[in-house]
């Protein structure tokens, strides 16, 4: 069998092609995720502009992927504004929620100290009642023995 080369391997690029790099960069930068893409934005734009720079040197894959980054870097230029606000907001939304929890988590504190001290305010207030109960009952035995007293000093008053 005899081995002929096709199109496409006629067509690669060679290795020292200064586009080469350019397009590796920006394939990284596609592969790391929206994420990185998005912080790396104005990276992302620069490597574009680059390649824009090397579109008469590019094959026609080359030429469909700098038409495909084009239309992307022009997306993100949409979409960057928006996502930042997102963040933002986003940021904002966790710090809203990080300060309730922190207010709840007070709030609980708090409540368990009145808690405390409502327990300690009834234990106390049962204490007093029971010790007034018993002061009344004392007082209603003197009453008795002042009154067996009294009628003791009048039955021996006609004696004297």
């Amino acid at each position: 069998m005899h081995y002929s080369p096709t199109p496409a391997i006629m067509n690669t690029p060679t290795l020292n092609a200064p586009e080469i790099p350019v397009i590796r960069s920006l394939r990284r930068l596609l592969c790391d995720g929206p994420t990185i893409l998005l912080k790396n934005a104005e990276e992302f734009s620069d490597r574009v502009d680059e390649l824009k720079g090397y579109a008469w040197r590019l094959s026609s894959k080359e030429m469909n992927f700098l038409e495909q980054v084009l239309r992307l870097r022009q997306e993100l230029a949409l979409d960057v504004p928006f996502f930042e606000v997102v963040e933002g907001d986003e940021r904002r939304y966790q710090r809203a929620i990080n300060g309730h929890r922190q207010e709840m988590w007070r709030a609980r504190e708090t409540i368990g100290t009145y808690e405390s001290t409502l327990a300690a305010s009834l234990a106390e207030d049962e204490f007093v009642s029971k010790r007034i109960n018993a002061a009344e009952c004392d007082l209603i035995n003197l009453m008795q023995k002042k009154e067996c007293l009294q009628a003791e000093i009048q039955g021996d008053g006609p004696q004297l």
